[in-house]
């Protein structure tokens, strides 16, 4: 088996996105009444999105230094995965209430990543 390796650079770029991602789910459900009172509902359930788009900023940096094959398409990919995240998050954030907030920033996550592997694994089945 062959032992993978990441570039410092990358692997910086995406614990940093991942701790961000961490931080932002804690301080939505500590935060998460002050939030809503100050900016709205909306703004509230669109904060999972951040750290899903540094996320996929990340990604496709790290791709781009390691000259792998799949960078050309990923761009689409995570741009798709993205658009569609923002619609399921903008349709979840019309819900309300107990534990809104931990619901919200865990779907929006699981939503991006299942829609990011769906994605890959129809180019893939469709390139064959």
């Amino acid at each position: 088996m062959n032992k993978i390796t990441i570039n410092s650079t990358s692997l910086r770029e995406l614990n940093g996105a991942i701790i961000l991602a961490s931080l932002m789910w804690s301080l939505m459900m500590i935060l998460g009444d002050e939030i809503i009172h100050s900016f709205g509902r909306m703004a509230f359930g669109l904060l999972p999105i951040v750290p899903v788009a540094i996320f996929g900023t990340a990604l496709i940096r790290h791709l781009k230094r390691t000259g792998h094959p799949a960078q050309k398409n990923m761009p689409s990919h995570v741009g798709i995965a993205t658009a569609l995240t923002v619609i399921f998050v903008t349709q979840l954030s019309k819900l309300e209430g107990a534990g809104f907030a931990q619901i919200s920033a865990m779907a929006a996550y699981t939503c991006f990543v299942m829609v990011l592997c769906f994605s890959i694994g129809a180019r893939r089945l469709l390139s064959k």
